[in-house]
């Protein structure tokens, strides 16, 4: 019978420390190699992408176009300057007194074909008396002489298209007979309006 000391083992009962650990898994090392190997080519193509993407959109920004929108919506204007004091104060014995005269002036645009400037007065003047207008017209178009001002609207200047003139005189005549009596100073409104 063979007795061993206390705290030996047999030559053949030793063991490598390395044999106590799990062996090494070649499959698990390469699932991994490829999993990285995969991560980093979609990083790769996700930032050539993004890299053709920016670049594509810094194309677009060469060149831009957009909408606009334009109108030219039909015009007809008038403006008068000046106005006008009429006094009649002298007659030549024998006859009914002396008309007088006095004139403004007034520019137009329209944009637009055959118009025509009418022209009114708000109250009708009394009886024997008369005030009448002798509109300049602008070119191509006519003016009519001597039109009386009534409260009924009458055509001064007619045939206008597509005109713009300015310091078109506006001529005024008084008159009245020894039969209308005194008229103390009264102003009358006389209304020129662009129409058809």
């Amino acid at each position: 019978m063979q007795f061993m000391a206390s705290g030996t083992r047999k030559a053949d009962d030793t063991r490598f420390e390395s044999e106590d650990r799990p062996p090494i898994s070649l499959t698990v090392c390469t699932r991994r190699y490829n999993t990285m190997n995969r991560t980093l080519r979609a990083f790769a193509l996700a930032m050539f992408v993004a890299l053709g993407v920016s670049h594509v959109a810094f194309a677009q920004t060469d060149t831009e176009g957009h909408t606009v929108t334009m109108e030219v919506a039909a015009i007809n204007v008038l403006a008068i300057t000046g106005d006008v004091t009429l006094t009649i104060d002298q007659a030549t014995p024998g006859s009914d007194p002396d008309p007088v005269s006095g004139s403004a002036s007034y520019a137009v645009t329209t944009n637009e074909s055959a118009k025509k400037i009418t022209a009114e007065i708000d109250t009708n003047l009394p009886a024997n008396m008369s005030l009448v207008v002798d509109a300049a017209a602008p070119l191509g178009a006519t003016g009519s002489t001597d039109v009386a001002l009534t409260e009924t609207a009458s055509d001064v200047v007619t045939g206008m298209s597509t005109i713009a003139a300015s310091g078109l005189a506006l001529n005024y005549t008084f008159s009245a007979t020894a039969a209308a009596g005194k008229l103390v100073s009264t102003g009358y409104t006389v209304t020129y309006t662009i129409t058809n």
